[in-house]
């Protein structure tokens, strides 16, 4: 289980326009919590590019450059971030992760 700051990951959220869900308990999860952002795809693929770099020192990508001038991009992700399940939030969908989970650091 990846854990992250919930103060960082409501900061990284609301700073990229992503409503976050640090706390969100999904389908069959029995009460456990892990964290979640609600909207559109085009918000999860920002939420992917620029959150999550900042979250998981395990992301990266890779531009694979061709000479035909094509681009293939090679992203790499904790195993956490693959599990991906998605609720229906009217309008909306929430995205969350079971294998993230948000907590408190003690700054004392």
């Amino acid at each position: 289980m990846l854990e992250i700051n919930t103060d960082d990951f409501i900061t990284w959220c609301e700073d990229n326009d992503i409503e976050p869900h640090p706390h969100y308990s999904g389908r069959g999860m029995y009460g456990k919590q892990c964290v979640g952002v609600v909207g559109g795809s085009a918000q999860l693929v920002v939420f992917l590019l620029r959150c999550v770099p900042k979250i998981d020192q395990k992301f990266s990508i890779d531009v694979i450059e061709y000479a035909d001038d094509r681009n293939e991009y090679d992203v790499e992700f904790s195993d956490e971030w693959l599990n991906m399940k998605t609720d229906s939030m009217g309008r909306d969908t929430i995205y969350y992760w079971p294998n993230v989970h948000a907590a408190e650091v003690n700054t004392k």
